[in-house]
């Protein structure tokens, strides 16, 4: 019988062959041995890199207490946390460090505010403002400590969840209290119409289906009740704060501690940013007709308005003063001329007649600029800000498209101004070469609702006191102004 065994030769030797074979083996051996180790010396390597970027990408943050996330059960859990309390576990620490959960102080022993029981950071403040340290790219995705002025509103839009699929199933957004007015039918509707990238999503205004859904969004803060309307059952649906007013003119959330997850304002500090109006630029210049936007206009200021009450904008003063200086036409129930909502010439007035367009809002609060400023746009005059800060305008609005109250002393240097720019057509339009490098477009508010909705990376967030946020010392102040001491006087 044969055997695949090879024996010695009879006379003591190893057979040619054999040892042939011997080597090949030998050689092939040393030869994988080698492309191992390389290979475990090019893993090494890119770990040690990549600790080096995950530490320098902790480290930018600041030190004091702010928003951190942690994985515990497959959950992400956010929340504030201080350096209070020892954290007993010297390897557990390492690694929530490792893992950019928690950052580094450069301590042997990281000081956490951490409860093993519930194996969670446990919350150190009252108030939780939704800054997020994610261990993955969706934090582009949300409000961040290093960027507070990017509103994310074009990632959001065109992000798509890598595990979405046109079949998905649906994520039902339950509608409460008042927003059957804003448009949006029951179903699907809104997202297809929208051409939403992720449109697996559909409206319901059926209380039945409240403890249901997958979102409830409160639309209508004047219309939220002291306590809360509804009972959270389900920890997994997300509630959603929506508000377009100033909060001066919202109603107060304080009963609602730890039951919103997400905002729906025009605040970039919201989860969802809406603004009145986004800007964005064009890949390439357009180049348009020459035209003579001042041609056939023979009027200066125009003015709708009718709260007539004092606003701590300041805007009723300073719109008074102007008027010593240059003719401002006001219409509404705080001026002396009337043109009815319902009246077409109204609309078109203000396009064939004015050249100036005062933006005046009723509030100086962060991030608020309204739709008074697209009007002016939207019928080629340009528009007069007043409201909120400089750099908020710069950020929001195209350069050199309209004209800021506070880049004057005094309501009598803007009023100079206007006359030079009323008699030089060529400044009037140097207001108006924006146009060639961009536009206004749709933000799409819905279609990230649903896209985030599908997303699912993204952490768990809850605001504890949504009203604190809301309405945070620095969200809307008598900020003094150039011309603020001249209306003093």
């Amino acid at each position: 019988m044969k055997s695949d065994i090879e024996h010695p030769s009879h006379n003591g030797t190893t057979d040619p062959g054999t040892m042939r074979y011997a080597s090949k083996r030998r050689i092939i051996a040393a030869v994988l041995g080698i492309t191992v180790f390389k290979v475990l010396l090019l893993y090494l390597a890119l770990m040690y890199v990549d600790n080096l970027n995950h530490g320098d990408e902790v480290e930018n943050f600041p030190s004091s207490s702010i928003a951190f996330s942690e994985f515990r059960n497959e959950e992400l859990i956010i929340t504030e946390i201080s350096s209070e309390v020892s954290l007993d576990d010297l390897e557990q620490d390492r690694k929530l460090v490792t893992d950019r959960m928690i950052e580094s102080d450069n301590e042997p022993l990281t000081r956490r505010n951490y409860t093993r029981e519930k194996r969670m950071l446990r919350e150190s403040k009252l108030h939780f403002s939704p800054q997020i340290i994610s261990t993955s790219k969706i934090e582009r995705l949300l409000p961040s400590v290093a960027n507070p002025v990017n509103d994310r509103i074009f990632e959001q839009m065109n992000h798509v969840p890598l595990q979405y699929q046109d079949r998905s199933n649906f994520k039902t957004i339950y509608l409460f209290g008042g927003q059957r007015g804003w448009g949006h039918p029951e179903g699907q509707t809104t997202f297809l119409s929208e051409q939403c990238l992720v449109n697996r999503c559909r409206f319901t205004y059926d209380k039945k289906m409240a403890s249901k859904a997958d979102a409830v969004v409160f639309g209508n803060p004047n219309q939220i009740r002291v306590h809360p309307p509804l009972q959270k059952t389900n920890r997994n649906q997300i509630w959603i704060l929506s508000a377009i007013e100033a909060p001066p003119n919202t109603g107060r959330h304080r009963n609602y501690h730890g039951l919103f997850n997400w905002t729906m304002t025009y605040r970039t500090d919201s989860i969802i940013v809406t603004p009145y109006f986004k800007y964005k630029t064009f890949t390439q210049v357009t180049s348009l007709p020459p035209k003579n936007f001042a041609e056939g206009r023979t009027k200066k200021v125009v003015w709708f308005v009718s709260n007539c009450n004092r606003v701590n904008s300041g805007r009723m003063a300073y719109a008074r003063e102007l008027q010593q200086y240059i003719p401002v036409d006001v219409y509404g129930r705080c001026g002396d001329r009337k043109c009815p909502k319902t009246n077409p010439r109204c609309k078109t007035m203000v396009k064939t007649d004015y050249k100036f367009y005062l933006a005046f809002e009723n509030n100086k609060c962060k991030n608020y600029m309204t739709e008074k400023i697209m009007t002016a746009y939207e019928n080629d005059v340009i528009p007069i800000v007043l409201g909120a800060a400089s750099w908020e305008y710069k950020n929001a609005l195209p350069s050199h498209s309209y004209i800021d109250v506070d880049d004057f002393e005094t309501p009598r240097d803007l009023a100079q101004y206007l006359q030079k720019l009323d008699e030089n057509d060529d400044l009037y339009n140097e207001y108006f070469r924006w146009k060639s490098y961009g536009d206004f477009v749709a933000s799409k508010p819905w279609c990230r609702v649903c896209s985030l909705l599908h997303e699912p990376a993204l952490p768990a967030i809850w605001y504890d006191d949504v009203d604190a946020w809301w309405r945070s010392k620095d969200t809307c102040i008598d900020r003094k102004t150039k011309w603020s001491s001249v209306l003093d006087k």
